[in-house]
């Protein structure tokens, strides 16, 4: 199962998600996406953990916690659509649909 991990602090690495997110089971991948550059809170993860059990107990631990100075937010990636609708609207400067 992919997660967006939203809200990150600067300064949060692929590193960090991975620890965070290893509590709670085996963790394929980790990303860090910078989509708005003007926004201190414009950084995205995505997180990919194979087992969706251990995926969906993760992000009900995480979401809300606290990473490195910010309440960060967790939410499943859906198959139809490869950036979630919670993720895309985070950024205030985004354009278009």
């Amino acid at each position: 199962m992919d997660i967006c991990v939203g809200n990150l602090a600067i300064g949060v690495t692929e590193g960090d998600l991975r620890e965070v997110f290893e509590l709670f089971g085996r963790v394929e991948t980790a990303d860090v996406v910078e989509y708005c550059p003007s926004s201190e809170s414009g950084r995205l993860g995505f997180v990919g953990m194979p087992a969706q059990s251990e995926a969906v107990y993760a992000i009900l631990s995480v979401h809300g916690k606290n990473l490195n100075g910010q309440a960060i937010t967790a939410t499943e990636v859906r198959p139809t659509d490869p950036v979630s609708g919670a993720c895309r609207t985070r950024c205030p400067c985004r354009s278009g649909p």
